[in-house]
């Protein structure tokens, strides 16, 4: 046997040990997509179905969108509507902030019998400052009458944004039964942390419970 025909029978070391290509990545990004798509079809039993799901489903499109964000270059941004229950994702394009362009995730979805809450945390300052300067200012780059065609849909100004340098505004979606009031106990959250990692904390879960039981799994 010649040693090219070895080579191609046994290869080296070296070539087990390379790193993911982009097609395997984005093939991760089309599971993390089916599995988003799966939570959204299972049909709730009851009220606190309802919950968790809506929840589960939020928290897997917030890391569906980060992940593809890094990959594709492309902004995203999350507008909740605490009055109606109504969610929206848009993405950042020349134009200013359009609806979002997804097979799996729908730009708009209102919740039924849940409502949520968004409550932005210590850096929604900085980004409310951002935004008014990129939006608002004299000369800005969107600025209203800068671009003919307004023929696309105008989408609300996201309070969350899923930026493609992998960072993300930090903020807590709480999900909690119609007629019932957001500090309750019985509460499903969805908190996005200053590191950026998004965290799902199911009712009377704190925070310092969920960290407690990260670290005795990875013990």
């Amino acid at each position: 046997m010649s040693a090219r025909a070895f080579t191609r029978l046994h290869p080296s070391r070296a070539d087990n040990q390379r790193g993911f290509t982009l097609i395997e990545l984005m093939l991760v990004l089309v599971i993390l997509s089916v599995g988003a798509g799966a939570v959204v079809m299972a049909l709730p039993q009851s009220e606190d179905d309802k919950l968790e799901q809506a929840t589960r489903s939020l928290q897997l499109r917030l890391q569906l969108l980060s992940d593809e964000a890094l990959l594709s270059g492309i902004t995203y941004g999350l507008h909740v509507d605490n009055d109606t229950a109504i969610y929206q994702w848009g993405q950042l394009t020349s134009d200013g902030w359009q609806a979002i362009e997804h097979r799996q995730i729908p730009a708009k979805l209102e919740l039924d019998g849940v409502e949520l809450s968004l409550e932005l945390g210590a850096e929604d300052a900085d980004q409310r400052w951002f935004n008014d300067t990129l939006f608002e200012g004299d000369g800005s780059l969107f600025e209203q009458g800068s671009f003919e065609d307004d023929s696309k849909p105008t989408f609300p100004e996201p309070q969350v944004w899923i930026t493609a340098n992998g960072e993300i505004t930090e903020a807590r979606v709480i999900l909690y039964p119609t007629r019932q009031s957001s500090d309750e106990q019985q509460n499903w959250r969805v908190v996005i942390r200053e590191n950026g990692s998004i965290i799902l904390l199911r009712p009377n879960q704190s925070m310092e419970q969920w960290l407690d039981a990260q670290e005795e799994s990875d013990a």
